[in-house]
């Protein structure tokens, strides 16, 4: 249920327009990266090994005890909605199922702003959250600080070179400093 208060609906439309874009970003970034990576492999070198373990799919429906009393109860609301469990095995649910694994990812970081997003993509009444404006404000102020580091990176500024020689100069360069900081090695 979608509130009266003009400040909240544009916050709501701000942060919405935020994580599409981000969103956006992300997923050409993500080409960009496998082009980028190529030349770099092309060009004799190997990356660095990362040794992070990747966590496994499984999902959790346990509280973070770190969120405040309401958005617990909200987050409680939320789940009966799009729990894959409570949903009918007969319907396509991927969307319900995509918005209930940002929802456990939001309550697990304590993001407060997105699950007052969830649950108005999930029509939960969010009028009780009107007050809290300025954690919405800091929920878009995270999304456009994400969004300037993906397009200050190193591979979004590679990829937006005009032509080919400043292309080929910026991977010189790269190489030399990915070198000189071990992050990549000659084959």
């Amino acid at each position: 249920m979608m509130s009266n208060n003009i400040s909240f609906k544009r916050l709501i439309r701000k942060y919405e327009y935020l994580q599409e874009e981000l969103d956006f970003i992300e997923e050409e970034l993500s080409l960009m990266d496998g082009e980028f990576k190529n030349l770099i492999i092309n060009s004799g070198y190997t990356f660095k090994s990362n040794n992070k373990k990747s966590i496994s799919g499984e999902t959790t429906t346990e509280i973070n005890p770190n969120l405040p009393q309401k958005y617990k109860k909200l987050f409680r609301k939320m789940v009966v909605k799009c729990h894959p469990d409570k949903l009918n095995k007969e319907e396509d649910n991927s969307e319900l199922i995509d918005i209930y694994d940002k929802v456990i990812n939001a309550q697990e970081q304590g993001d407060l702003g997105k699950l007052v997003m969830l649950a108005i993509k999930l029509d939960v009444d969010v009028k009780d959250f009107e007050s809290d404006v300025e954690i919405i404000k800091n929920s878009c102020d995270k999304l456009n600080q994400q969004i300037i580091t993906h397009t200050n990176s190193s591979i979004w500024y590679w990829f937006n070179l005009k032509t080919d020689e400043e292309k080929d100069s910026f991977i010189e360069k790269y190489i030399k400093t990915a070198l000189s900081k071990n992050l990549i090695f000659k084959k």
